[in-house]
Parts: C-alpha cells; sequence; structure tokens
C-alpha cells in the first residue's frame, strides 16, 4: 500500500497496467474513467481496476487535486489454482468485461470498512512491526471479501466472457512458467 496525490499534469493521463489496483479517494472530485465508464468521485469513495484495465481522471471539480491511498498487488495473488487465496468469486469481480461497478460510494458500509484497512494496511507497511505481511495479507483478503460481499447478487448473476477467461488462462499459465 503505498500514497500519492495526483500532479496536475498527470491528471488525465490514461493508463493500464498488469496490477490490480484498489484506491481510496482521501479528498477532491470529479470524475473518473474506469474502462469506457465514468463515474463521479467524492473523498471516501473506493475504486478498483482489473488487470490492464485503462483507468484515468477524467476531470477535477475546482482547484483540488485528488489525494489517493492506492494498493496494486499481482493477479496471480487471488487468480492461482493453486493458491489457498483463490476463490472463483473474486475471478468474477476482476475480468475487465465485468459489468459491475467499479466504484463503491463513499456512503456505503463497504467502501467505510475498506478505507479502513487500506489505512491500517499503509500504516503496517510503514511501522513494519512483526508479521506485517501476514497482517497486509490478512487485510487484503478481508478487502476481497468485503467487496465480493457488496457485490455479492452482481457477482451471482454474472458470467466470465471467453475473452476473460483466456485472459485467466493467460495468467495461471505464467504462474507455471515462472514457477
Amino acid at each position: 500500500a503505498y500514497y500519492t496525490a495526483v500532479d496536475s499534469g498527470q491528471q488525465f493521463l490514461d493508463h493500464k497496467h498488469t496490477m490490480i489496483e484498489i484506491s481510496c479517494i482521501l479528498n477532491g472530485s470529479g470524475s473518473y474513467t474506469c474502462g469506457q465508464i465514468d463515474y463521479y468521485f467524492s473523498p471516501g469513495c473506493i475504486f478498483y481496476n482489473c488487470s490492464n484495465e485503462k483507468h484515468y481522471f477524467s476531470w477535477f471539480e475546482g482547484n483540488e487535486n485528488p489525494a489517493l491511498l492506492v494498493l496494486q498487488f499481482d493477479p496471480c495473488f487471488i487468480l492461482s489454482p493453486n493458491s489457498e487465496w483463490s476463490c472463483p468469486l473474486y475471478q468474477k469481480l476482476f475480468v475487465r468485461d465485468n459489468t459491475i461497478s467499479r466504484i463503491l460510494p463513499s456512503g456505503s458500509k463497504a467502501a467505510q470498512e475498506i478505507v479502513c484497512l487500506l489505512n491500517q494496511m499503509f500504516d503496517e507497511c510503514k511501522n513494519h512491526s512483526p508479521a506485517y505481511e501476514l497482517m497486509v495479507k490478512a487485510k487484503l483478503m478481508t478487502i476481497l471479501a468485503t467487496l465480493v460481499r457488496h457485490f455479492d447478487s452482481d457477482l451471482e448473476k454474472g458470467t466470465i466472457s471467453v475473452t476473460d477467461r483466456r485472459h485467466l488462462e493467460n495468467c495461471r499459465s505464467s504462474i507455471f512458467s515462472i514457477a
């Protein structure tokens, strides 16, 4: 987990990366684009982005640039079939063609819980207390379970497209080629 503030020169830079990203808006408001959808954000909103999904700030309201608390992790952490952390519902949550919203509004119980967990993870990483790595993993799993609970009815209905099935298989096969 790490903290970053968006520079005004970067605000509209669309980008993607292989990591899964969960972000908490600490301050500022405006529009954030995930995939092809624009979402209005304000402090306390949570966004999650799939691996290789374009995302960026579309515009800011007022003069305040947003500050974020951002967590990025390798999708193999939850997509590896042999991982004790793997879960089919996580796979549905983190596929690109998913129709599930990429935002948790700031007033939702799930967003408030995730904000608290992200702050705790950041503190663990900053303080390096004994077993902090295990605490960070445990908090990440709690964040993922909170996301699954929040989107439970949408996840039960959703299916994984052929394209995303191939993407998941590529992630899995890359795990075995590295090992």
